[in-house]
């Protein structure tokens, strides 16, 4: 059962961290909602064509394609143009958060992310309100919401 207003998310992680990306998507899973996970950006927009989730986390700091080329990709394919799109990075000073706004996330979460972090961003989502709270001392930053 969630609290998402009986909203039933698809989610995709992508991320190179295996551990991690499974961390997350059973995290989703305890939330009530359907995740998986890519492990390269190619891969992970492969699989976005394939199964159009509702969100996007991706990692910026993937191999090969970064998480912002991945972000770009993203924004240009029709069924998945707007997709809400999380950044998740290891970095969150304000220049970090406006490089992924500039790019076409929706919001910016700060690794690491613990139970709490991941639910607020899905509520965030299905409220389809942004954050008000300023970068300092947030684990996330809704950038802005797509429409």
């Amino acid at each position: 059962m969630n609290n998402f207003d009986g909203q039933y998310l698809s989610v995709l992680v992508i991320e190179d961290n295996r551990d991690f990306a499974a961390t997350l998507c059973m995290m989703f899973d305890v939330l009530g909602h359907q995740a998986v996970a890519a492990y390269n950006g190619i891969d992970g927009i492969v699989k976005a064509k394939e199964i159009c989730p509702n969100i996007i986390f991706c990692d910026i700091g993937l191999p090969e394609m970064n998480g912002y080329l991945v972000a770009e990709e993203v924004r240009k394919i029709e069924d998945l143009k707007d997709v809400y799109l999380i950044a998740l990075s290891g970095y969150a000073q304000p220049k970090d958060i406006v490089l992924s706004q500039n790019f076409g996330f929706n919001c910016h979460v700060a690794k690491p992310v613990d139970m709490s972090t991941m639910e607020q961003v899905l509520k965030e989502y299905c409220k389809k309100t942004p954050s008000v709270s300023s970068p300092s001392g947030m684990k996330f930053i809704c950038c802005s919401h797509r429409e």
